[in-house]
C-alpha cells in the first residue's frame, strides 16, 4: 500500500484525528459527523441523504482497512460514529436543541448498545464496525422524529 493511501485511510477513519483522543475517542470522534450534518444538511434533504449514504458506504470500506492498523473495531476508528450520527439527523429540523439531544442520545445508546446493535458488532471487518452504530443511528433518528412529531424539545 502506498504511503499516501495509508495516510488517507488513517486520516478519514480517525475522523481527521478526532478518534486519536486519549479520552473518550468515540464521543470526540462523533463531533465531525455533527459538524458535517450541521453545515451541509440545511442545503436540502437530497444532499443530506447523499452525504449520509456516501459516509455509510465509504465507512464500511474505511473501517475494514483501518482495522489493519488499529485492530478490530479499534478505538481510534470513528468513521462509524461520523457516518451514523449523520443518519441520526436525517429529516430532523436544523435546530441546536435537536442536534444536542441527538448527540447525547446517540452516545448513550452507543455505550449501552441495545438489541440488536451489539449483535451486529460480530459481522466481519468494516461491516461489524459500522453495524452497531448504524442501528444506534436508526434508534436515535426514530427518537428524534418522535420528539418532532409531538413537538417536544422545541
Amino acid at each position: 500500500m502506498t504511503p499516501l493511501k495509508k495516510t488517507l485511510i488513517k486520516t478519514l477513519a480517525t475522523g481527521f484525528g478526532f478518534g486519536l483522543s486519549p479520552l473518550i475517542p468515540g464521543t470526540t470522534g462523533t463531533i465531525p459527523g455533527v459538524i458535517i450534518a450541521w453545515f451541509l444538511f440545511p442545503y436540502g434533504w437530497w444532499l443530506a441523504v447523499a452525504m449520509t449514504l456516501a459516509a455509510l458506504a465509504g465507512g464500511v470500506w474505511l473501517a475494514g482497512e483501518a482495522e489493519n492498523y488499529y485492530g478490530h473495531d479499534g478505538k481510534p476508528i470513528v468513521i462509524d460514529e461520523i457516518a451514523c450520527i449523520m443518519l441520526s439527523y436525517l429529516w430532523v429540523p436544523h435546530q441546536v436543541n435537536y442536534y444536542v439531544i441527538g448527540f447525547v442520545l446517540f452516545r448513550l445508546l452507543d455505550i449501552w448498545k441495545p438489541y440488536p446493535a451489539r449483535q451486529w458488532e460480530s459481522l466481519p471487518r468494516g461491516w461489524g464496525v459500522m453495524g452497531d452504530d448504524f442501528a444506534i443511528g436508526v434508534y436515535t433518528n426514530v427518537f428524534l422524529q418522535m420528539l418532532v412529531l409531538f413537538r417536544i424539545g422545541m
